[in-house]
């Protein structure tokens, strides 16, 4: 999901996952990875390929409204999901995150260019 507005979202997010005999409750792809390494299973192909989906989703998502996250890694994409096989990654801490401008943009808003979108 892609929000058209400038929105802040506060979510708990955890993830119930069973292995073998055990259950473990994740918050993060990081934890998530982990506790697969810890029971020495891999993650299996078709859930790899749609946490690549969609975290490049929501890159997408950012960059398309100029944002840069500036700090991607496993333990900021969120895990979540209603089922044991559902899940939905989410991208966090945006605390690094930064507009990309182009050139023409830089210059157009230094210079104060009239008629010219956001100067």
């Amino acid at each position: 999901m892609c929000v058209s507005t400038d929105t802040l979202v506060l979510e708990i997010c955890e993830k119930i996952r069973k292995i073998g005999g055990n259950q473990y409750t994740v918050h993060s792809l990081r934890q998530l990875i982990d506790c697969v390494a810890g029971a020495q299973k891999k993650i299996p192909h078709d859930l790899k390929l749609e946490a690549i989906y969609q975290i490049s989703s929501g890159l997408s998502c950012l960059h398309q409204r100029k944002l840069i996250h500036g700090d991607l890694k496993s333990a900021n994409v969120l895990v979540t999901g209603t089922k044991q096989d559902d899940y939905l990654f989410k991208l966090c801490d945006l605390g690094q995150a930064h507009i990309n401008l182009t050139k023409l943009e830089q210059i157009c808003k230094w210079k104060h260019v009239p008629n010219y979108p956001n100067s």
